[in-house]
């Protein structure tokens, strides 16, 4: 009998390098990045370490996707920076967000934790960014608004706050940053 697949964890990326957005599956155990040259791998990398690690220094990302007229910074993935020069999210405003839903297997409790961006067309640096948590898993359609649109830093709260009045331990997943 064939045992269905286990996700042990899952990763949304909303306006994250070259990718609009996209909910990965990971596997509990192993997994396997592969693919050509600039399918992706190192933007997930990338994405998880920010996640992870909350470090925004360039010098943090994964050096060898670099060359010389490409130069990674969290800002040039959340544009969508390519390397022939044009971007996907160049001249616009728009949010992003980077989250990864882990379940405690113990427990069987899911919680999720992320960064949310705002980034403003003229923005040289990023400014407007939060840190959030929440338990339960990722809300239907991974953080996008019934119009297509990832959720802006505003309503992120009011999903934690929201998330937190429906939980009996207040809402928040217990992070240690």
């Amino acid at each position: 009998m064939k045992q269905a697949k286990k996700i042990f964890t899952r990763m949304c990326l909303n306006n994250w390098g070259g990718i609009n957005h996209k909910i990965l599956e990971f596997h509990e155990y192993v997994n396997l990045f592969s693919g050509k040259s600039g399918s992706g791998k190192s933007t997930v990398m990338d994405a998880i370490q920010v996640i992870l690690y909350g470090s925004f220094s360039p010098s943090f990302l994964n050096k060898a996707a670099d060359d010389a007229k490409n130069r990674r910074s969290v800002l040039s993935y959340l544009r969508g920076e390519q390397k022939d020069g044009t971007a996907n999210r160049e001249g616009q405003d728009f949010c992003s967000q980077i989250v990864l839903e882990l379940q405690d297997t113990g427990t069987k409790q899911y919680v999720c934790m992320g960064i949310a961006f705002e980034v403003r067309k003229n923005d040289s640096e990023i400014r407007k960014f939060v840190y959030f948590s929440h338990l339960g898993k990722m809300p239907e359609g991974g953080y996008l608004t019934a119009e297509g649109y990832p959720y802006s830093n505003q309503e992120i709260r009011a999903l934690t706050e929201t998330r937190m009045k429906e939980t009996a331990k207040g809402g928040r997943a217990e992070l240690n940053r």
